[in-house]
């Protein structure tokens, strides 16, 4: 007995990553336009024999692995959207997030990390059933060996591998004097003027960058996803007894 099964999608979702100033390949200036992308693809093979070894003695086997694949893409923090003799890397004017980030690629850390997951299981299952007299023996064992791979380029919040500028994100500029706040400004909006005024100038007044180590804790060269491995293993047998002393006794 053998089965296969396999599945290929392509998602892209909208409202993660999208480009309005048409700098991505298929992308028009003006329209909004979705780039990232979750690709999925599941695979599944199992097999199995069933034999009769002696008249009294039946043995079974499966085997089955299972890949569970997917990947979180988004392009946008590698994208070149400025002159790089304005800045060495990507900007997030305003604030870190979606709409509010006045770039024409949102590079906000929530929607801009990515991510791939790459599972994969093997399972061996045995078991021997043997009629002997009055007694039907069974012996059997499981062996599962999973092996996972995870690679990702950020930590949930506050940047990702790649640097990211930040103008007016936090607001560190606001404390310094000089920014001059129009007298019809409403006194509860100043703080909202001082940051605007900061982001037209282009401050920046922050940076993060997530910086990595390999499973040894050795530092690993800046721009380094963080990668983990690790395989499971786990093993169980088990024997069991069937025994009929007399016709109506089991």
């Amino acid at each position: 007995m053998t089965s296969y099964r396999y599945s290929v999608s392509q998602i892209q979702p909208p409202n993660i990553q999208e480009d309005i100033s048409g700098t991505a390949p298929g992308c028009q200036k003006g329209s909004a336009c979705a780039l990232a992308q979750r690709p999925l693809q599941p695979r599944f093979f199992v097999a199995g024999l069933t034999g009769r070894l002696t008249p009294n003695v039946v043995n079974e086997f499966h085997f089955d692995w299972l890949r569970h694949w997917w990947s979180w893409v988004a392009p946008g923090a590698k994208i070149q959207v400025i002159d790089p003799s304005l800045s060495d890397t990507r900007l997030q004017i305003w604030r870190e997030n979606r709409t509010d980030g006045l770039v024409p690629i949102n590079v906000n850390t929530q929607q801009a990390r990515e991510r791939v997951w790459n599972g994969q299981d093997y399972t061996f299952t045995d078991n021997l059933s043997w009629i002997r007299g009055k007694h039907a023996f069974s012996f059997g064992g499981r062996a599962q060996i999973e092996h996972f791979l995870h690679v990702r380029d950020d930590k949930v919040t506050g940047g990702i591998s790649t640097p990211l500028y930040f103008v007016a994100k936090g607001g560190n500029f606001n404390d310094i004097g000089g920014i001059p706040v129009p007298a019809t400004v409403d006194p509860g909006e100043k703080t909202t003027f001082r940051r605007a005024y900061i982001s037209v100038l282009g401050m920046v007044d922050a940076a993060t960058q997530v910086l990595t180590r390999d499973g040894s804790l050795a530092p690993q060269a800046a721009g380094s996803p963080i990668i983990q491995k690790e395989n499971v293993d786990a093993y169980e047998i088990h024997i069991a007894d069937t025994w009929r002393p007399k016709a109506s006794l089991t």
